[in-house]
């Protein structure tokens, strides 16, 4: 059993509601053996990588970090992503990461003030799309 107390699980097992699903299922796994994986960090298909690092720098908060040619790696507090362009313009539509945040509500409401957050969503988990059509959903950091 994970760090969730036996009465949560059992408690969660009645909630049907996506997140509470995953929390039951991730807490009935068996502890994996061996080295454990710390992170990882998405590659993301773009056209264009100046348009790409001005989208996720300025509307999203990434900070630019290294840049070159064909990629670039933005990052905001723990999260990493890399960009790669990519001469495939239907690549990008393809592309996606789901991230976890401590306030997903307020990204969500400063988001949707800025009219990047697809409409079908909830202050919980909603979706934006770069200009290339990478989906990014970011929820709760509870319901990942």
């Amino acid at each position: 059993m994970s760090k969730l107390s036996r009465a949560k699980v059992e408690k969660l097992a009645h909630d049907k509601r996506p997140a509470a699903k995953r929390l039951v299922a991730r807490a009935a796994a068996p502890e994996p053996s061996g080295p454990r994986l710390r992170r990882a960090v998405p590659i993301l298909p773009v056209l264009d990588i100046g348009r790409a690092i001005e989208f996720y720098a300025g509307q999203l908060g990434f900070a630019p970090g290294s840049r070159f040619e064909d990629h670039a790696l933005l990052s905001r507090d723990d999260v990493e992503i890399l960009l790669r362009r990519s001469a495939d313009p239907a690549l990008p539509k393809a592309g996606g990461c789901r991230v976890a945040a401590d306030d997903a509500a307020a990204l969500f409401a400063e988001w949707s003030a800025l009219g990047i957050v697809q409409a079908a969503g909830t202050p919980a988990e909603f979706v934006v799309i770069d200009p290339d059509g990478n989906v990014l959903t970011f929820a709760e950091a509870g319901g990942l």
